[in-house]
Parts: structure tokens; C-alpha cells; sequence
């Protein structure tokens, strides 16, 4: 995986980050920067708006979602019962989950 991309990645998990500990008004490029662990003007260089570090931030969450969903055992033919009960499961994942701790 090329460098940029790592760094893309890395910087959209501390907005996530930053998003949840801090809210909107908390998420500024240095914060983000801060929370990576990365010099000063990183976030700005990948992300030179913050529509873009936010678009990168929810691109990110869904690409966890989707690494989630896919994880899921596939039933086949399942009861009603059954397909509750995984649907049941995968809230209380999603709900219950660091989604940062996540690595797709």
C-alpha cells in the first residue's frame, strides 16, 4: 500500500477519533494531526478542505462497515429466528464497537 494512502487512512481514523471525543467543533486539522501523531500540516496536505477530511472520514467508517458486514457467517437458508437473531448481533456490534480499533 502506497505511503500517501496509509497516511490518507491514518489521518481518517483520528478524525474519527477527533469526531467522537471532541464533536464537530473539536475537528480542525491540527487536532486530527495531534491525534495521529503527525507533524503539523499533514492533515492539511491530504485533506485541504474539511469537507474532504470529513468525506474521508465517512468513506472510512463505511469501508469498516462493509469489512463487518462481510465477516458475517452466511446462514444460507435461514429461519426468521435465525436471521433476527444475526441481525440482533450485528447492531450490537456496531453499536457497541471501537470503530477505530477497526482495520479493514
Amino acid at each position: 500500500m502506497p505511503e500517501s494512502s496509509t497516511r490518507q487512512k491514518q489521518l481518517a481514523d483520528a478524525a474519527i477519533e477527533t469526531l467522537a471525543a471532541e464533536g464537530m467543533r473539536g475537528l480542525t486539522r491540527r487536532a486530527v494531526d495531534q491525534r495521529a501523531g503527525l507533524a503539523e500540516g499533514s492533515c492539511s496536505y491530504c485533506f485541504r478542505t474539511r469537507q474532504a477530511l470529513l468525506r474521508a472520514a465517512v468513506e472510512r467508517l463505511a469501508e469498516a462497515d462493509m469489512a463487518d458486514a462481510a465477516a458475517l457467517p452466511t446462514t444460507g437458508t435461514a429461519s426468521a429466528e435465525k436471521l433476527a437473531d444475526a441481525a440482533v448481533t450485528f447492531l450490537r456490534h456496531w453499536g457497541t464497537r471501537d470503530v477505530c480499533a477497526r482495520s479493514p
